[in-house]
């Protein structure tokens, strides 16, 4: 059995779950389609997995997600900045 930590925050850094459970596997591909599905449970958080030596540090779903709507002139830099910073600036 693997041990894998898993922490979640939110944009505020707030810790929504800190674990560790065995995973029966350490195998990379399949830890990181886990990894997939609690990204789709919580995409506005901060999803990251520890085991052994390897890690997935996970950028919030949305947050690509509003990169790309940037990037293609759907958001403005101070509409993202706001939303995934804000609290950077207070």
């Amino acid at each position: 059995m693997t041990p894998v930590h898993v922490k979640i925050t939110d944009k505020n850094l707030q810790v929504i779950m800190d674990l560790t459970f065995d995973s029966g596997c350490s195998d990379f591909d399949t830890l990181s389609l886990l990894h997939t599905e609690m990204e789709k449970q919580y995409p506005d958080c901060f999803v990251n997995f520890s085991w052994g030596d390897s890690f997935i540090c996970g950028q919030p779903l949305n947050m690509k997600l509003d990169e790309i709507a940037m990037e293609n002139g759907l958001m403005a830099w101070e509409e993202y900045q706001e939303k995934w910073y804000s609290l950077a600036f207070r």
